[in-house]
């Protein structure tokens, strides 16, 4: 702010400099003017100039008298301009000054805000919801306090997107939205996780019964339909719950057991489940394999398998399905089973979808320069179809290996059931 007032300053002092300069060349043309009008004056009234002949003129002749007091009203006109101007211009200078701090702040608050909110709903997006869950966290901690996280699925939500459309999905998500924002208290923290996923931190309750209270309400919120487009739809939710510490004392920890609870949920009839550990199907380590297999991918730790697909009736190899599997350095062999719904579960999918293309596309490229002409089938999971950047995703894989896109075979498995997409460029 300093370095503008003196910026400003040194403004004000070049205008005040250059608006007294054209002053006194006004000065100066008067002083002449009013020179030669005596002389000229003095030669008609007395056909001589003299010292005593121009004093005498300059008595009796009052035009002159006027001319005697331009100088000054010159002088005094040009430094009352020149003041005026240069205050007018700072007002400008600061005035448009004081807007341009003030757009950068509104940009720069814009530009947090959307970093930490959902651009739909405006809820806090995961990243805040993560943050604000820290600092619950160690409030808890030291309050020696419990704290509930709940993490919300809308049911048949892709259903209502695909029927009706994605407008009327987003005015879907906005309603909800807008009814759960209606039940938490102002140190509450309701967010929009991703797709159709809100995630509600209660940053203090007495004891693990409260959730119940809490629950009840959550349920309350979609008993009523929702009206869209004419239409009354009546949604429901599958909810997960975790609670510090029972659950976790962790935030990292806490956010997945709530989201294993949540999956767990769409199997119950009651469409809630609180996290306990018999929802790990196969043993507590299971919860750790998160941020191995993150590991894994990003060190080429995994594997591909290549298992052939035979032509019956021309009786030879026509081509290879990719399969991924996992040697894990501590639990040995990992079926994808295993590791899949894990991945889909905590959004590694996509990651890992990406490293299988990438490596059968390169194994591709070694057998074709070996004239061994195969197709490669790699296997998507469906929760990867909502990624809107797939297709771009895609093709720049492909550009970068430059394999011919009939090559390639994407198979798309719902249920137990194999669906097969040949990519189009």
């Amino acid at each position: 702010m300093e370095s503008v007032s003196q910026t400003l300053k040194t403004n004000l002092k070049i205008m005040n400099s250059r608006v007294t300069k054209h002053a006194i060349y006004g000065v100066l043309i008067a002083v002449v003017a009013l020179v030669l009008a005596t002389l000229i004056s003095c030669h008609m009234q007395y056909a001589a100039i003299t010292i005593n002949f121009l004093i005498e003129t300059q008595k009796n002749t009052p035009t002159l008298w006027f001319l005697n007091a331009m100088p000054f009203i010159f002088a005094f006109w040009g430094q009352y301009v020149s003041s005026i101007m240069a205050y007018e211009a700072s007002t400008m200078l600061i005035d448009q000054t004081s807007d341009l701090r003030k757009q950068t702040a509104d940009l720069e608050y814009k530009a947090a805000h959307d970093a930490t909110h959902d651009h739909l709903t405006d809820l806090p997006n995961r990243v805040l919801l993560k943050d604000r869950l820290e600092q619950a966290l160690h409030s808890a901690i030291r309050d020696d306090k419990k704290l509930s996280l709940f993490y919300m699925d809308l049911e048949n939500f892709k259903e209502i997107n695909d029927t009706l459309g994605h407008y009327s999905g987003d005015r879907l998500l906005k309603n909800v939205a807008l009814r759960l924002k209606g039940l938490i208290r102002k140190s509450d923290t309701l967010a929009r996780s991703g797709g159709d996923e809100f995630a509600l931190l209660m940053p203090v309750i007495e004891n693990s019964e409260d959730v119940h209270i809490i629950l009840q309400k959550i349920k309350n919120a979609f008993l009523a339909p929702f009206v869209i487009e004419g239409l009354k739809l009546v949604v429901q939710a599958s909810i997960g719950i975790a609670i510090f510490p029972d659950h976790g004392k962790d935030g990292d920890t806490l956010m997945q057991r709530a989201d294993v609870a949540m999956y767990a949920a769409k199997e119950d009839s009651k469409r809630f489940t609180i996290y306990s550990t018999k929802l790990d199907k196969h043993s507590p380590h299971r919860l750790t394999l998160m941020g191995e297999l993150r590991q894994a991918i990003e060190n080429d730790e995994l594997l591909l398998h290549f298992q052939p697909k035979i032509d019956v009736r021309r009786r030879d190899v026509s081509g290879v399905e990719a399969l991924v599997r996992w040697q894990h350095p501590e639990h040995g062999f990992m079926p994808p089973d295993e590791f899949i719904p894990l991945a889909e579960r905590t959004g590694l999918i996509k990651p890992l979808s990406i490293w299988v293309f990438k490596h059968a596309l390169s194994q591709a490229i070694k057998w074709h320069e070996s004239n061994l002409k195969l197709t490669v089938a790699v296997n998507l999971s469906p929760t990867t179809l909502l990624d809107a950047d797939l297709p771009d995703t895609i093709t720049g894989i492909l550009a970068q290996y430059a394999l011919p896109p009939e090559f390639i075979i994407i198979e798309i498995t719902v249920g137990n059931i194999d669906q097969t997409v040949r990519v189009v460029m």
